[in-house]
C-alpha cells in the first residue's frame, strides 16, 4: 500500500502544486505564496535525493526565489526557478520515455 501512496503524495502532484504556488507568488508579487511553494517542494526533493544528491539543493533555489520576491526582484526570482524547471523537465522526459 505504501508503494502506491509515497509516489502519489511526493511525486508529480506535489511537484506541480509547488511550482504553481511559486509561479503564482512571483506573478502576484507575494513572497508567502512562493514560500509555500518552496515548502511543498521539500518532500519531492527528499524523495528524489535517493537518486541524486543534487535534488537537495533545489529547494534552496525556491527559498531564494521567495526571498527575491520579498525584495521586489522578480527577474532574479524567475532565474532561480530555472534549475527546478530544467530538472523537472528532465525527470518528465525520463519518466515518459521508459
Amino acid at each position: 500500500m505504501t508503494d502506491f501512496l509515497i509516489p502519489m503524495l511526493f511525486g508529480w502532484p506535489m511537484i506541480s502544486l509547488s511550482l504553481g504556488f511559486t509561479f503564482a507568488g512571483i506573478l502576484l508579487k507575494r513572497s508567502t505564496l512562493s514560500l509555500v511553494g518552496a515548502v511543498l517542494f521539500l518532500p519531492p526533493a527528499w524523495y528524489l535525493s535517493l537518486y541524486s544528491a543534487f535534488s537537495l539543493i533545489l529547494p534552496l533555489c525556491l527559498f531564494g526565489s521567495a526571498y527575491a520576491v520579498s525584495k521586489g526582484k522578480s527577474g532574479l526570482a524567475f532565474l532561480l526557478i530555472v534549475p527546478i524547471l530544467i530538472v523537472t523537465s528532465w525527470l518528465a522526459y525520463i519518466v515518459l520515455t521508459q
